[in-house]
């Protein structure tokens, strides 16, 4: 849908990534709003786990985004290659994505589409940090219009593998406990080197999410902690009302369900 080019900002000599959605895709509004949404709901966030977006908008019939322009490889990159995480390293960096992900809903922004392609690790001087990208299908809680509802009523918004039971029922009062669930699921890909839940169509699979029962971490990798069994359970439990209620709330069991493990 769009190409990502390294670009020079001449008025502050320095060099920013510009994201371009292409010309025939830009055609459609409906992706047109979708683009644009991204570089809306990013710039509003700011923050250090977070992509910085420095302007967006339409140049001569394109449809922009301008933001840092990052080095390193997303954790989907990491996991093909290493499969799986250190626990030290896996909290480390779900806490960080935990921080960005709360600032976003602390603005009225839900992200909606949160996988391990969508979260990019950088690396300088002071170690590896963990940044959100991608809000192209974010939900800004603030500006629910009436377009919006007839755009997304029943509508599937997310990938598949790691949507809520909400979003794969297509309701519309999906919140930032659907960003909760997707946390969850990334977590236990990262320390057992597999996804929960798959199916042989996304159909399948849709159904599975909503009435499955979750695996147990430590039977797939014994040497996880019971303590996260419990937090894995918790993290997808099918009612939103019985989840984790907040990303620091989330983040922070996930360090204590290792304490006893000496982390």
């Amino acid at each position: 849908m769009g190409v990502v080019w390294r670009a020079e900002d001449t008025r502050l000599s320095s060099f920013v990534a510009v994201k371009l959605l292409l010309h025939h895709v830009a055609a459609d509004p409906e992706i047109e709003a979708r683009f644009l949404r991204e570089g809306r709901a990013s710039a509003s966030i700011r923050g250090a786990h977070v992509v910085d977006v420095f302007d967006f908008g339409i140049d001569d019939g394109t449809p922009f985004i301008a933001m840092e322009l990052l080095k390193g490889e997303s954790l989907k990159a990491c996991l093909d290659r290493e499969n799986v995480l250190p626990e030290k390293r896996t909290i480390r960096i779900l806490s960080q994505v935990a921080k960005g992900v709360g600032r976003a809903h602390s603005r009225g922004v839900v992200h909606r589409d949160l996988k391990p392609a969508n979260i990019f690790l950088t690396v300088d001087e002071d170690g590896e940090t963990a940044k959100v990208l991608d809000f192209g299908l974010a939900k800004l809680t603030h500006e629910v219009s009436t377009q919006s509802l007839v755009t997304e009523t029943g509508a599937v918004m997310g990938t598949a593998l790691y949507m809520s039971p909400e979003q794969a029922r297509g309701r519309t009062d999906v919140d930032h406990r659907a960003d909760l669930w997707a946390l969850a699921i990334i977590t236990y890909q990262c320390l057992t080197g597999r996804l929960p839940l798959t199916g042989r169509t996304e159909a399948d699979l849709l159904v599975k999410i909503c009435t499955e029962p979750m695996p147990i971490p430590s039977r797939i990798n014994p040497n996880l902690p019971k303590g996260f069994d419990e937090w894995f359970a918790c993290g997808t439990r099918r009612s939103p009302d019985d989840r984790f209620q907040s990303a620091a709330e989330l983040a922070e069991a996930l360090r204590a369900a290792f304490t006893p493990a000496g982390l």
